[in-house]
């Protein structure tokens, strides 16, 4: 009976503050290569219970003395571990992950603590590779190896990778039958925005998203006013669903307003994007291809768009390669549009992105699904975003984007339930 309570205790205790991934495995060998009776195994024992009762500044004082007293003793290293991240000290696991695996080659005991830092920590890339080790380098631990499937899972799914979220996570659960995954349920999303893309426009668009494990589909109104008078809507709708080699996603407008060379119009498009986890990395290629109709003119469109994740950073390029026909003999053109963006986690929910263009974008379907519709290009430009989650279930965006002789603010507000 006591073992079982004990191991009940570990499995409660092991849940982060989020809910969203576990801690690695108590150190269930306190006194190991301690002698029995001896001050290093009181010690031992002493800041074990501490980290039951939820002391844990003091365990981590205890285990730190435990680790320059007996120095080859994994269970101290483990334990000093176990109380940073409790604590939520993630750049202190991290740094003694670095010393352990300079000092300790070879030992695989430290990796499940360092893929929950780095979890933590928003370094999704490389948290899921420190559990995959885990799970690799510790074959006979069920225990260890069931927190590194869940750990994965966690990673997967903040990597917006919900075929491997569901594969871990089942697997973690036949680890262990003391975990029951919950039933899935469709989860839905709000979006309300105002955007000013020039002098005297306005835009108001309302977005409603719905998804059901790996299959979303998204619906946008956008209503664009130009001096104060209606001027042109846009219905859109987007289907992605997620395999394991690669996702595929299906997209419709349908664009109505008041100049007869424009609207109404419709275009239809489909993006293809596999993905890789070369180490550390996680990177994932679009390939986009569009077609849009207008009245005067037709716009074919063909997309190389690769993505790279790298700590807390994403790195996203876009080559638009779109094709002008137009109804007039000889005033066909090749149009070519480049994108680069940087986002990067900050503390706090914070988020922060850096953007840049240059090219003639007329015609063309932008890197976030924007759909250009004008004769004139605007040529290069920068802009900035920053977003903050709120409360959990929301979120904050707003960016500003300048070109040479015009700018563009865009504000949003996300509700998830």
């Amino acid at each position: 009976m006591r073992s079982a309570f004990l191991l009940l205790l570990l499995l409660v205790a092991c849940w982060s503050l989020a809910g969203v991934a576990m801690l690695p495995p108590l150190p269930d060998n306190a006194g190991a290569g301690s002698v029995p009776g001896s001050p290093a195994f009181n010690l031992v024992n002493q800041a074990y219970a501490n980290m039951l009762a939820g002391n844990y500044s003091l365990a981590e004082t205890q285990y730190k003395s435990l680790t320059e007293m007996e120095p080859d003793n994994l269970a101290s290293w483990e334990g000093l571990l176990w109380s940073l991240n409790a604590q939520g000290k993630y750049r202190s696991t991290l740094k003694l992950g670095k010393k352990l695996h300079h000092d300790k080659p070879g030992q695989a005991f430290y990796y499940n603590y360092l893929g929950y830092a780095l979890l933590n920590s928003h370094r999704f890339p490389a948290a899921r590779y420190y559990y995959q080790k885990g799970l690799q380098s510790q074959p006979g631990m069920q225990l260890a190896n069931q927190i590194s499937r869940e750990g994965m899972a966690y990673a997967y799914r903040n990597l917006d990778d919900y075929p491997h979220y569901y594969a871990n996570l089942n697997s973690s659960r036949k680890l262990s039958s003391t975990i029951q995954l919950s039933k899935s349920v469709p989860a839905l999303s709000t979006t309300l925005a105002y955007k000013v893309p020039g002098a005297d426009k306005a835009a108001y668009i309302v977005k409603q998203g719905i998804s059901y494990r790996r299959n979303s589909l998204n619906l946008a109104y956008e209503n664009l006013f130009v001096g104060g008078e209606q001027y042109r809507h846009i219905l859109r709708s987007d289907i992605r669903t997620q395999l394991y080699p690669l996702d595929i996603g299906l997209q419709g407008r349908i664009l109505k307003g008041d100049d007869d060379r424009v609207y109404p119009a419709w275009q239809v498009g489909a993006e293809l994007s596999p993905r890789f986890y070369p180490g550390q990395f996680a990177i994932k290629p679009s390939l986009f291809a569009s077609y849009s109709h207008h009245p005067d003119l037709d716009a074919q469109q063909l997309s190389f768009k690769p993505r790279v994740s790298w700590r807390d950073m994403n790195l996203s390029y876009a080559l638009n390669a779109t094709y002008l026909d137009y109804e007039n003999p000889g005033a066909d053109s090749l149009n070519l549009f480049h994108q680069f963006e940087l986002t990067k986690s900050l503390p706090y929910g914070f988020g922060l992105g850096l953007a840049y263009g240059f090219g003639n974008d007329a015609w063309s379907v932008d890197n976030t699904g924007n759909s250009i519709d004008t004769f004139s290009q605007n040529g290069s430009y920068y802009g900035a975003s920053l977003s903050k989650s709120l409360f959990g279930r929301f979120s904050a965006y707003a960016y500003y984007q300048k070109w040479e002789s015009d700018q563009l603010l865009y504000f949003s507000l996300t509700g998830r339930y």
